[in-house]
Formats: structure tokens, sequence, C-alpha cells
């Protein structure tokens, strides 16, 4: 299997915007803006009625969203501190002249 090369700068841009998509998300309108602008055109509610409905399933769908793109971010965080880690103790460790650990030492 070919290497795969990541670099820190591309894991923290990663990590960066899933949190923002995250904050977008859970900050994001819930609807009641929605409603207030649609009001009851021609005094009927059927308009507003199924953007509630529509906005209810989408406020299911956006908490199932958020808790994903939350998993994925501390996922990316947790391969970026591991080798950040990795990095620091094999510098050290090649600084004082001991061999590099290797992969099978993580």
């Amino acid at each position: 299997m070919p290497d795969v090369v990541i670099s820190y700068a591309t894991l923290e841009s990663l990590i960066e915007k899933l949190s923002g998509m995250i904050t977008e998300l859970d900050t994001g309108s819930k609807g009641s803006a929605l409603r207030s602008a649609i009001g009851e055109p021609f005094g009927r509610s059927e308009l507003t009625d199924r953007a509630e409905e529509t906005e209810d399933r989408w406020n299911d769908k956006r908490e199932s969203l958020v808790e994903d793109l939350t998993s994925i971010r501390d996922f990316s965080q947790e391969i970026h501190d591991g080798y950040a880690q990795f990095d620091d103790e094999a510098a050290a460790q090649f600084e004082s002249g001991a061999d590099v650990p290797g992969n099978a030492d993580y």
C-alpha cells in the first residue's frame, strides 16, 4: 500500500473547517425566523405549516450531522496530536544520539 502524506497544515485546516461547520450547524436557524418571514399569506397557514415540517426534519438531521462532524474532527485532532507527539519524541531521541523510533513503537 502506498504511503499517504498529509501535512500538519492540511490537518489543521481540516480541523478548523470542521469546527466552523459544527458551529454553523449548532447556531443555525431553528425555524422561528423562517416562520416569521413566511407569515400567513392570504390568511392561510399551509405554507408555514410545510416550512415548519421541513425545518423539524432538518433539525433532526442537523443534530446527526453535528455528531458525525464532531467525531471526524476529534479523530483528525487525535491523528494530528499523535503524529506531533511522535515527531517531538523522535526529534528528542535523535538529538540525544539514540535511534529514531519506528512506527512499531506507536
